[in-house]
């Protein structure tokens, strides 16, 4: 089913819903959602620049298997993404018992502050030890939305890496101390959901 998802989505082939066959669609929906021995998954949308949009990740977020303890998504360049994608994947990372997390939205220019308070309140319901966002390039990101962040980071975090050149604070954080640390500044920026 992993492999089948970056065709599926670039010829278009994914279902409208995420559960139940429809005729001439592959259904890697039912397929990685029923994957339920599977603790690990790491896929790779990247540069699927116009095909892969709020539609297709929030079909992705709802197939993600029950029992995921790590997880690695990369959705770099992919230009249509919205806070809305943002939306769906942290509806059900909440649901997940994930201890590593790994998210590349690099060059996703239509996230906004929205979707990272979205994200900064999942992640503080979460029990990760592992922690990796790269929002280099996603030029609507201010400094309230990744002041969140800093707010909300999970208690049982002992690992950070962030990549955020690009957006307003434009830095890099190799490691916790440093991202929790930095003095974020106010912004006048905002934007809602």
């Amino acid at each position: 089913a992993i492999l089948a998802w970056p065709q599926a989505v670039h010829k278009n082939l994914l279902p409208k819903h995420a559960k139940g066959l429809q005729t001439g669609k592959l259904n890697v929906c039912d397929a990685l959602l029923n994957d339920t021995s599977r603790e690990s998954l790491d896929l790779s949308l990247a540069h699927f620049e116009e095909s892969c949009s709020d539609s297709v990740l929030k079909l992705l977020a709802e197939s993600l298997p029950p029992c995921l303890v790590n997880l690695k998504l990369s959705f770099e360049g992919c230009v249509r993404i919205t806070d809305v994608s943002l939306q769906a994947l942290t509806a059900r990372l909440v649901m997940l018992k994930l201890k590593h997390l790994h998210l590349d939205f690099v060059g996703c220019k239509n996230l906004t502050d929205a979707g990272l308070r979205l994200l900064a309140a999942a992640l503080h319901k979460l029990q990760l030890v592992e922690l990796e966002l790269h929002f280099a390039g996603c030029v609507r990101l201010h400094s309230p939305g990744i002041a969140q962040l800093q707010e909300n980071l999970p208690p049982s975090l002992r690992s950070f890496k962030g990549s955020f050149k690009g957006t307003a604070i434009n830095r890099n954080f190799q490691n916790l101390c440093d991202f929790q640390e930095f003095k974020v500044k106010a912004s006048p920026f905002t934007n809602e959901l």
